[in-house]
């Protein structure tokens, strides 16, 4: 028996079949049809897609054989990927390198082998299709020309496979950076719009100017447009990549409304343009099957859009009609109206309004069609130029007979001194939010760089509440909420992130969820429901 040479090209070669990822990985229907097809082809009862590693040969693809793979010094296929075309051995009883090999005193008993090399792109022999039989035999000009043909296929097949690879790779490399970048951008705008919420909020703002409490206000809306435009951004890229799924919950539809058209007060405001809010239809205030969230994102990118198309004076209307197992929402203004071009545009990506240059506004309509799509609804638009745009959405819903949801408690900034609240949060300006807001709130409580750190003082000291930052040095949030959870499952642990990437495995483990930037009241809110 004569071993096979080894190539002069063999680190390289090894590197070039390495990477394909394919070693030891399951069978692919789409590679066992070709080597079924070879046997079919050549008339064999055994066909073959081989690779050749260090020291043994694997079988990406096989029929009528049943092992996985044999060593490289005794295999047919080292000879072959030393040839530029289809190396074919007769009978291998009368060849010299072959008469005496185990594979052919033993096992198959090969007679015929014939196998044409698998050249990669970057010209390396990586292994072979090749086609085996226990009677001696002789290719047809056209079974070794088939041969050949398929095995470049097979080569194709791989190379698609590495390009997957790569694009898996780098699509998880743009997840990971824009999950940093979300999380930078909501980090330092959480200070910016937090502190400046905290200084509209104060004693102090009593005394402030006109002017100073506009500039103030103005600093909130522009923060708060700014956040739209990342988050559209980010959100656009979750939903082209099939990470955003229809979470529907029980909600209230009446306190929907209401929240989202506060959002807007004081801009409204500021601008003499009247919000007001209704709804109709067979409703009698039971809780509905909803995407809060989603639904929530859509009506307020509607009233933005609503009344940046407004002017002084003028209102926007929005009404929900719950019309059997769908709503109708209907947002409505009384603007200059949008012409048949930028109707037509409306829901891309890049459209801006005439005169305006504001390119959130198609980030924040392309997503909302795309959140509505999610849900199962349907958008339309009708607008006439000087008259105003009306947008109607409907999506399913399923109502609860006799279920309502209640309104959380109103509550004047609420004392809840007596309770022992732990902050783990590792950015120094987010300390100094939350320490001002919980002051404001009349809490006490105790901060914490890390999860560790956390863990060391609740050996001896007793807390009611957890806010937890998701993404912390040594010990991440997520896990930190299990251990506690494991210790205590009743005490709540409430995450307060950056990050709008969060895993739905994330969010199970938090008893709520409060994305940055966040405001007093939203704090507030957040502690009203579990000490209420």
């Amino acid at each position: 028996m004569k071993k096979a040479e080894i190539p002069n090209n063999e680190e390289n070669r090894l590197k070039a079949l390495r990477e394909y990822k394919v070693l030891d990985t399951a069978a692919e229907a789409n590679l066992d049809e070709i080597t079924q097809l070879v046997s079919e082809i050549c008339e064999t009862p055994i066909a073959l897609i081989s690779l050749i590693d260090t020291n043994r040969q694997w079988f990406k693809s096989k029929v009528g054989l049943d092992v996985d793979e044999t060593h490289r010094d005794i295999s047919f296929c080292s000879h072959a990927i030393l040839q530029e075309d289809v190396f074919e051995v007769q009978d291998a009883l009368e060849d010299q390198r072959f008469f005496d090999n185990p594979l052919v005193t033993g096992g198959p008993k090969i007679r015929h082998y014939s196998g044409a090399p698998l050249i990669s792109s970057g010209g390396y022999k990586v292994g072979t299709i090749c086609a085996i039989s226990d009677k001696p035999k002789k290719l047809t000009d056209l079974q070794r020309k088939t041969l050949a043909t398929l095995g470049r296929q097979v080569i194709r097949q791989l190379e698609l496979r590495r390009e997957v690879n790569v694009l898996k790779l780098l699509n998880d490399s743009k997840d990971s950076f824009l999950s940093d970048i979300s999380h930078e951008l909501h980090t330092q705008l959480n200070a910016i719009i937090g502190f400046n919420d905290v200084v509209l909020n104060s004693a102090e703002a009593e005394g402030f100017s006109e002017s100073t409490t506009s500039y103030l206000q103005n600093i909130e809306t522009g923060g708060s447009k700014l956040l739209t435009v990342i988050d559209s951004v980010l959100e656009l890229e979750l939903i082209e990549g099939e990470k955003v799924q229809f979470e529907p919950i029980l909600c209230s539809l009446s306190d929907l409304l209401k929240q989202s058209v506060a959002r807007f007060a004081t801009e409204a405001k500021q601008h003499d343009i009247t919000i007001t809010h209704s709804i109709a239809g067979v409703y009698k205030g039971e809780a509905l099957m909803l995407d809060k969230d989603k639904v929530s994102r859509v009506i307020e990118t509607l009233l933005d859009t609503a009344i940046q198309c407004s002017e002084a004076g003028q209102e926007v209307v929005l009404r929900a009609y719950v019309i059997g197992n769908e709503i109708q929402f209907i947002v409505k203004d009384s603007g200059k109206g949008l012409s048949a071009l930028e109707q037509s545009n409306l829901f891309d990506r890049f459209s801006m309004f005439e005169g305006r240059g504001n390119l959130g506004v198609g980030l924040s309509l392309c997503v909302t069609k795309a959140l509505i799509d999610i849900m199962g609804g349907r958008i339309s638009v009708s607008s006439q130029e000087g008259e105003g745009t009306e947008v109607v959405f409907i999506i399913p819903c399923r109502s609860e007979s006799g279920v309502k949801v209640a309104s959380p408690p109103k509550t004047e900034h609420i004392a809840i001194f007596y309770h022992q609240i732990g902050v783990i949060e590792d950015n120094p300006l987010n300390q100094l939010l939350i320490t001002a807001i919980l002051d404001k709130l009349n809490c006490s409580y105790d901060i914490f760089e890390s999860a560790e750190a956390y863990f060391e003082v609740a050996k001896e000291k007793h807390f009611d509440i957890i806010f937890m930052d998701v993404n912390l040095p040594g010990m991440s949030g997520t896990e930190a909420a299990h251990l506690i959870k494991q210790e205590n499952s009743r005490l709540p642990v409430l995450a307060i992130t950056a990050d709008i990437f969060l895993t739905q495995a994330q969010n199970e483990v938090f008893d709520n969820v409060i994305h940055k930037p966040y405001k007093l009241s939203q704090i507030e809110a957040a502690l009203s429901q579990f000490y209420r």
